[in-house]
C-alpha cells in the first residue's frame, strides 16, 4: 500500500472514530429537561395523548431528548379507538394534562366559557369548535383550555380550579412548571 493511501486510511478511520465517541458521550448526557419532566411525573401529574395527534407529538417535542421520562398514557389503540383508560377518566381531546393540585390562571380577561352540549348556533364560536361532551370548559386568550367538573373561584384577575381539572392543547413548559412547582432548570 502507498505511503497516501496509510495517511487517507488512518484519517478516515480516526474521523469514524472521533464521530462514534462523540455520539457515544452525547447519546449518554441526561436531556435539557430531565429534572423538569422527572419532576411533572413526581407530582402527580397525567399526560393523555395519541400516537396520531400532531399537538401531542409537538407537546413531547418541546421535552426533547427528557419527554421519555413524562408521565405519558397512550389513549388509542392501534385501531384508533379510545382505550378503556381514557374511556373512564373521560378524556375529550388531546394533549391533555391533568394535575393533582389546583390550577390557577391569571388573566385580566374573562373567559369564554363552554359547558356540556354548548355546540348548537346558539353556542359561542370557541364552544362550537371545541364542544364539551363530560365537563365545562374555559379558555382564556393566550391560555391552555381548562377543564372541570366545579366552577373555578375567582378572585379580582386570578382563577383558581379544583383538584383534578385539567388543560387541553399544547401547553407551554413555563405554565406545566407553574402548575407542578417544578423548576424548568
Amino acid at each position: 500500500m502507498k505511503k497516501g493511501n496509510i495517511i487517507l486510511v488512518t484519517v478516515v478511520l480516526l474521523i469514524i472514530a472521533g464521530l462514534v465517541t462523540l455520539l457515544l458521550v452525547e447519546g449518554n448526557k441526561p436531556g435539557q429537561y430531565d429534572t423538569l419532566a422527572q419532576c411533572i411525573t413526581d407530582s402527580g401529574a397525567k399526560f393523555y395523548g395519541a400516537w396520531w395527534c400532531p399537538h401531542c407529538q409537538a407537546q413531547k417535542a418541546m421535552f426533547g431528548k427528557s419527554a421519555h421520562l413524562l408521565p405519558y398514557i397512550e389513549c388509542q389503540t392501534p385501531d384508533s379507538k379510545q382505550n378503556s383508560t381514557c374511556n373512564d377518566a373521560q378524556i375529550e381531546g388531546y394533549p391533555t394534562w391533568q394535575f393533582p393540585n389546583p390550577i390557577v390562571i391569571t388573566s385580566d380577561t374573562d373567559p369564554t366559557v363552554c359547558k356540556p352540549g354548548d355546540s348548537g348556533a346558539d353556542a359561542p364560536a370557541a364552544c362550537q369548535q371545541s364542544p364539551m361532551q363530560y365537563r365545562t370548559g374555559w379558555i382564556f386568550a393566550g391560555m391552555p383550555k381548562v377543564i372541570s367538573t366545579a366552577d373555578p373561584v375567582h378572585q379580582g384577575n386570578t382563577w383558581t380550579f379544583p383538584a383534578g381539572s385539567r388543560v387541553t392543547g399544547e401547553t407551554p413548559l413555563d405554565f406545566l412548571s407553574q402548575q407542578t412547582g417544578c423548576p424548568i432548570n
